[in-house]
C-alpha cells in the first residue's frame, strides 16, 4: 500500500531522483547516438514592462420624461452641456472628444393578470441617451475623469462612466525588440542544456 508522507523535505527528495532519473536518461542518449546527428530544440522568451500610452474612455448621458419628447431632449442637451462645462475644466481638449448621436426609447412596462398571463403594456414615458467618448494619451488625467465624472449626479446631469480601455500604440516595434531578445534567451538555454554533452561549435544555427 502506498504511504503519503506529508514532510517537505519529502518533495525535494523526490525532485532530486527525478533529476537524478531525468540526467540518467539524457546520457544514455547521448551516449547511444554517437553516429547520429544530435540536435536540441528550444524556446526562447522574452518580456518588457510597458505602460500603455493611450486611453479611451465612454461615459453615457440620459434623460428621461414621461409625456413630452421635446422636453426629454431638453433635458439631455443640459446635461450635455454640464458634461461638456465639466471635461473643460479637467483640461481636455475639444478634439480629444465627441458625442455619439442620440438613442432615443419607448419605455414600457408589461403587464401580467392574477394567473401571471401577459395583458398588455403600460407607456412609462420617452428616454433619450448619449455617449461622450475621450481619446487620448494623457492617461492619469482620463483616468481620474472616468471615476470622478459620476460628482455631476449631484447637479442633476444623469451620467454613468464605463471602464477605460488601455492601449499601446508602438506594439509592432515592441514585437520586433520582443523577438530579438526571445531569440537570446533561446541561444543561452541551448547552450546550457548542452553543455558537457557538446561543443559550441557543434551548434547548429536555425
Amino acid at each position: 500500500m502506498a504511504k503519503i508522507i506529508r514532510e517537505p523535505n519529502m518533495w525535494a527528495i523526490i525532485l532530486g531522483l527525478a533529476v537524478i532519473v531525468c540526467t540518467a536518461l539524457l546520457c544514455a542518449t547521448v551516449t547511444k547516438s554517437k553516429s547520429a546527428t544530435r540536435t536540441v530544440a528550444v524556446t526562447g522568451s522574452g518580456s518588457r514592462q510597458m505602460r500603455s500610452d493611450w486611453i479611451v474612455w465612454t461615459g453615457t448621458i440620459s434623460s428621461f420624461h414621461a409625456t413630452d419628447k421635446v422636453l426629454c431632449a431638453e433635458r439631455l442637451k443640459e446635461s450635455r452641456k454640464a458634461v461638456t462645462a465639466y471635461l473643460t475644466e479637467q483640461d481636455i481638449d475639444s478634439t480629444c472628444y465627441e458625442f455619439s448621436s442620440i438613442d432615443v426609447k419607448e419605455k414600457e412596462e408589461r403587464r401580467y393578470n392574477n394567473d401571471g398571463d401577459f395583458i398588455g403594456k403600460n407607456f412609462l414615458g420617452y428616454e433619450m441617451s448619449q455617449q461622450v467618448t475621450i481619446q487620448t494619451d494623457d492617461i492619469d488625467r482620463v483616468k481620474y475623469i472616468s471615476r470622478d465624472v459620476t460628482s455631476l449626479l449631484s447637479d442633476g446631469v444623469d451620467v454613468s462612466s464605463r471602464t477605460p480601455f488601455y492601449y499601446l500604440r508602438n506594439l509592432g516595434d515592441l514585437k520586433l525588440s520582443l523577438i530579438d531578445e526571445a531569440t537570446e534567451n533561446a541561444k543561452t538555454r541551448a547552450k546550457k542544456l548542452i553543455k558537457g554533452f557538446a561543443k559550441l561549435s557543434d551548434i547548429e544555427k536555425i
